[in-house]
């Protein structure tokens, strides 16, 4: 039987919270995290983790980790002119390609597009 939101206490919701923040943290110190990796460092279960982190964050935690290392490959091509491969390598991907990937789906361009379109004037 699922409870009423409303009836929960306080705690609880704040605790929930408090590890939603926690695993929003942990992503940011590691590098190609999955869901049992954050709901470990936690203390939550793989499916407990994904259903918490969904209800306070707004998205999936995969979902999460891939906006979280695309909006930081996009930052690094902008503001850096370091090789693509590293980009991906620093923002967690296992490949470059995996990164195109990435971009294509999500923002229509590859990194050197993207790159060529919004590097800052001091980077290029």
């Amino acid at each position: 039987m699922r409870k009423n939101p409303a009836s929960r206490n306080a705690s609880d919701t704040g605790c929930a919270r408090r590890r939603s923040r926690s695993a929003r943290g942990a992503y940011s110190r590691i590098k190609g995290s999955s869901v049992e990796t954050l709901a470990e460092k936690v203390g939550m279960s793989p499916r407990n983790f994904a259903r918490v982190f969904t209800r306070q964050v707004g998205m999936t935690p995969g979902r999460f980790v891939e906006q979280s290392r695309l909006e930081r490959a996009r930052h690094y091509l902008e503001d850096t002119q370091r090789p693509v491969s590293e980009v991906a390598e620093c923002c967690g991907y296992t490949t470059a390609e995996g990164m195109r990937l990435a971009f294509d789906r999500h923002l229509g361009v590859s990194p050197r597009e993207y790159r060529r379109r919004f590097a800052s004037s001091t980077v290029m």
